[in-house]
């Protein structure tokens, strides 16, 4: 198997490895709506109606920054990407740490991304706690 081939195995598997996925709630939304985070991208699913769904993936690669609206129980997440950045995609009635863990699993792996550090051979629950604690930034 030549190199480009077995790379891309090694990609496909660990983009199985699901960091966290949150729904949001019903009866907010009558059909729930999903973003999932992998190794290599970030999934939201818009689910309009029965059995139809819009789904945006962004590598995590091209996130510029992601943003959390936290509220006494709900929460939204906002992603800017370079290919939207004047409309950041957005999924809305998210449990409040829920969000708040998206957000900062998401800020931690734009950080990594900057700092050219590889995670691709961190175990999948080491890296879950260390990009949370990477997006944490400092504590109040």
């Amino acid at each position: 198997m030549d190199k480009g081939t077995e790379k891309l195995y090694d990609v496909a598997i660990k983009s199985h490895d699901v960091l966290f996925s949150a729904n949001t709630v019903f009866p907010f939304i009558l059909f729930p709506d999903t973003i999932t985070i992998d190794r290599e991208k970030a999934t939201i699913v818009h689910r309009p109606f029965f059995r139809i769904a819009k789904i945006v993936s962004v590598r995590i690669h091209d996130l510029l920054n992601v943003e959390a609206d936290i509220g006494p129980f709900f929460g939204s997440v906002h992603l800017t990407s370079r290919y939207f950045l004047n409309n950041p995609e957005s999924i809305h009635f998210l449990w409040r740490s829920e969000a708040a863990k998206v957000q900062r699993l998401l800020q931690g792996y734009i950080i990594t991304m900057q700092e050219k550090i590889d995670c691709s051979n961190i175990a999948t629950d080491e890296l879950i706690v260390l990009l949370d604690d990477l997006g944490r930034g400092a504590p109040d």
